[in-house]
Order: structure tokens, then sequence, then C-alpha cells
């Protein structure tokens, strides 16, 4: 049988509610403005008498409303050895970041039991809120699985495979690809030369934001007509072509800005960041 429980929690006062999965309670407490907590494992919904006269009668709920007010704030701290080992792997910064923030969602979710003694079920069952409740994309799906992984395997040492997770399929889409014509006119409405010569670059040679600003002097090779890319994604390093357009444009914008250590470089020179750039 269902019950409402009283929730205090952030200065603010809620109705909530434990139901079953059910898709037709879950469109019931959506058309009530309710929203999934998963940290409480409830649906909350702003207090009002009238609020918890419509829950009451949408979901055939007889007993009243606690008259106590229970704060539920319980979270699970995250094990401070899962960040320390992303670190000592040298993880990137916004990878590290990614990572915790998903995993702490995935603690949290099931708040009631250690980390350490969650498994393969805990995250069947949580990747089915993902996809039904929470509907996140297939890549974020990913995202928050190898999250987990990192945990079961570089943390608490399992062997890979000692549970089993049905890894969603990566949809493929056709990325939108600005025709030619398109580059020129994008092209010619920009002014300042480093800003053209750096769209050209990532245009010609197939370059990601974060190559583009690592580029150094020493990775344009003219005479081959190359790209060296250092530690791009993934921490590899390939090779890309440089075009004639691009080189003309290069040398140009050499004489200009005379740039010392990095190819593009800021106002008080050393590299741009992602952001910047």
């Amino acid at each position: 049988m269902l019950k409402l429980e009283a929730i205090s929690t952030k200065g603010e006062q809620f109705i909530g509610l434990a139901i079953p999965y059910d898709q037709s309670l879950i469109d019931k407490a959506k058309k009530l403005n309710g929203r999934w907590d998963p940290k409480l494992r409830l649906w909350l919904f702003k207090y009002s008498s009238a609020t918890e006269a419509k829950i009451k009668l949408a979901f055939n709920i007889e007993d009243n409303l606690a008259s106590s007010h229970t704060i539920r704030n319980k979270s699970i701290k995250l094990p401070k050895e899962y960040k320390d080992q992303l670190e000592r792997r040298r993880y990137s910064p916004n990878t590290i970041k990614t990572y915790v923030s998903l995993f702490e969602q995935f603690l949290n979710y099931f708040s009631d039991i250690e980390p350490e003694l969650l498994n393969d079920e805990h995250v069947a069952k949580f990747q089915t809120y993902l996809v039904n409740t929470k509907k996140v994309s297939v890549s974020s799906q990913n995202q928050y699985i190898n999250a987990i992984k990192f945990y079961f395997e570089k943390v608490l040492g399992r062997e890979k495979g000692f549970y089993h997770i049905d890894r969603p399929i990566k949809e493929f889409k056709l990325p939108k690809v600005l025709t030619e014509k398109e580059v020129r006119v994008l092209l010619k409405t920009v002014r300042n030369l480093k800003h053209k010569v750096m769209l050209l670059i990532v245009y010609s040679s197939g370059l990601r934001a974060g190559e583009l600003i690592n580029l150094r002097i020493s990775d344009i090779d003219g005479e081959q007509m190359r790209v060296f890319i250092r530690g791009g994604k993934g921490k590899k390093d390939r090779v890309t072509i440089l075009s004639e357009k691009a080189l003309t444009a290069l040398r140009d914008y050499f004489k200009e800005y005379r740039p010392k250590e990095y190819l593009f470089e800021g106002q008080n020179g050393g590299g741009f960041t992602v952001r910047l750039a």
C-alpha cells in the first residue's frame, strides 16, 4: 500500500511518495508536477493541502500525511580511493570531474547500501532508472557505466567480467558538415587574422579545439605538409595534413604575431584554454 511521507529539505516542505516502478504510476506523478529524487528514492511534490488531496485521489491513498516532518538528506560519501586512483592514472581534470559526479549519483541512488557491497544487480537497476526515468542519452549512459566500472575494477580490484552490464548500442548519426561555400562565407566574416588562421587550421587539418590550442610551433612541418598532434584524444599522438592555403596563412600570421612557443598564444603569451579559445 502506498504511503505519503512529509519531507523537509533545504528549508522547503515536500510530500514524498514511494511508488513501485510502473509507467502508469510514474505518469501520474509527473502530471502532478512531481520530481524524482534519486538520493531519497522518492517522488517529491511541493507541499500544499490541495496537492495532498490530489495525490490521495490519484493514487487511492487513505492514510493521512505524517505530521512530523522527517529530514532525509542522507548521502553516501565518495570513497577517497576513487579519486586518488583517477589522479594516479593521470586521467584529465575534466574526466575526473565527470567520473566523480556520475559515480556519486550511482552511490546515492543506493544510499542505504555501502559502496563495496554494490554489484551487477544494482547496476542493472540503475541503468533502468537512467533510461526510463532520467532518459539520458546513449553516450551519457556509457559514461555512467565507465565511471562505475572504474570503481569495481580499479578501486575494488574485481576482475573484468565479474559483473555483467548490458552496454547500450552506440547510436550512429551522420555529423552536420559545412559545405565548402559555407566555410568560405564563415572565413570571410572573420576579420582577426589569428582567429581566421585558427579556423582554417581546424577545418583543413581536422583538429579538435583542444588539439588546436596545444599545437606548438615545432608541430608544423612545412616541408612534408604535415601537422603533428601530441597527446590528442585518448592521449594518443597522430599526424594530419597541412594544406597549401593553411601554410600560406600561417606564414602571414607568423610575420604579424611572432609566437614564441605555442602556435597560438594569448595576449600575455602562453597557450589558450579550451574555454578561452
